[in-house]
């Protein structure tokens, strides 16, 4: 998985510097690495960088605002309020404290397809992507990986999203005989 682990840390270089880094669509067949490769990048980035990086499981949390829970639990290191907190609030609090941290966030929606089937995609990539308007200085990516190779991400999702989501795909395709034995 060289190819793609190149193309992913290539993605991600601009957070290191304190940038906004690239979106990325990682795509394959379940079972191709999509997930240990997306884990592996971000223990090294957060073990030798101040990004925050969080992967969320969109099979267990399939909606925006619980995607967004995640989030929150993972920058603040304790669960939100199960109740009474608007997704707009809670928005707020994680954009304030990267702000305030000066810290980019990397956000791997893994099996993002689940989003798509609950139709919570377009709404959540939207909120993800265009953080840095509803709060200067936020600096926010994301990368999409899906095993549903019948689901095209870029037209699944609403014309907005699409005008700023303009991912780099990495493919992962199968194990030929050799990569297994190896």
């Amino acid at each position: 998985r060289e190819t793609q682990m190149e193309t992913l840390k290539y993605a991600l270089r601009p957070a290191v510097r304190g940038s906004r880094p690239l979106n990325v669509i990682a795509r394959g067949p379940p079972g191709t690495g999509k997930t240990t490769a997306t884990q592996i990048l971000f223990d090294e980035l957060t073990a030798q960088t101040d990004v925050q990086a969080v992967r969320v499981n969109c099979q267990v949390e399939s909606t925006r605002y619980a995607v967004f829970s995640r989030l929150f639990e993972d920058i603040f290191e304790y669960e939100p309020p199960s109740s009474g907190i608007s997704f707009k609030k809670l928005f707020s609090q994680i954009t304030d404290r990267l702000v305030e941290r000066d810290q980019v966030l990397v956000v791997a929606l893994d099996d993002v397809n689940y989003l798509f089937y609950e139709n919570e995609a377009s709404d959540t990539l939207y909120s993800l992507l265009r953080a840095h308007e509803a709060h200067s200085g936020a600096r926010i990516g994301v990368i999409c990986v899906s095993s549903d190779l019948d689901l095209d991400v870029i037209d699944a999702l609403d014309t907005r999203v699409q005008s700023v989501f303009r991912p780099e795909e990495v493919y992962f395709p199968n194990y030929d005989e050799s990569e297994i034995v190896e």
